[in-house]
């Protein structure tokens, strides 16, 4: 299904709405919960990265969306496209610290580190504490890449964006997701935020989205 882009009216602005908690799931090892890192790894390797850690039975992630891609002399082929370069998200039940991430580090060559969070305390080895993304966010950005036939990008919208008001999509593919619009050249824009690492955005039709949070025009 097509969505439709129209231009977008007066800017707004508003504060955004904190998504519903998804529903605990049992990690690859066997016990509930966990919590995801984000590993770093080489550019076109992600998958090869994931494969390998799925393979020894963590749960494994790359944010992928698969696109049909059109050739001029040949048939329409789909086509698996990585939107978040060099970083595979991984659950791990405890995360490993000292001697253990050493070890870790040498048994998983193909990961050169993990995403810190340096808005959080430093760990008692002096290093600032890991990333951990909440399941709810995963699930939000697995729902978005599969649910859209648009591109859908990732980064951190530069000032050419204005950003609006906290929204939820009503119809159209992306109907039930919430997340902040944002404006670019007379274009609206449905954002997701994943915290402590990027902004996800497809263009959506203003018709497609109704307001949240009681948020207010300038």
């Amino acid at each position: 299904m097509n969505v439709e882009i129209v231009q977008a009216e007066t800017p707004l602005t508003g504060t955004p709405c904190r998504a519903e908690e998804a529903t605990p799931t049992v990690s690859a090892v066997g016990v509930p919960g966990g919590k995801w890192y984000v590993a770093i790894v080489k550019r076109n390797s992600e998958k090869t990265s994931r494969d390998k850690l799925k393979a020894e039975g963590y749960e494994a992630y790359v944010a992928t969306q698969t696109m049909l891609r059109r050739y001029a002399k040949r048939k329409p082929q789909e086509v698996e496209y990585v939107r978040i370069p060099a970083k595979v998200f991984v659950r791990m039940d405890a995360f490993p610290e000292g001697n253990a991430l050493s070890s870790f580090f040498k048994s998983h060559p193909y990961i050169s580190s993990f995403m810190p969070d340096y808005a959080r305390n430093r760990t008692e080895w002096g290093r600032p504490a890991y990333a951990e993304i909440p399941d709810s966010q995963i699930q939000q950005v697995r729902d978005i890449l599969e649910d859209t036939e648009r591109e859908v990008l990732f980064g951190i919208p530069d000032d050419s964006f204005t950003i609006g008001q906290t929204v939820r999509a009503v119809y159209g593919p992306l109907r039930g997701h919430e997340g902040t619009l944002a404006y670019k050249s007379g274009k609206s824009y449905f954002c997701l935020e994943i915290k402590g690492l990027d902004w996800a955005r497809v263009q959506i039709s203003a018709a497609d989205i109704e307001l949240l949070c009681g948020s207010v025009s300038k």
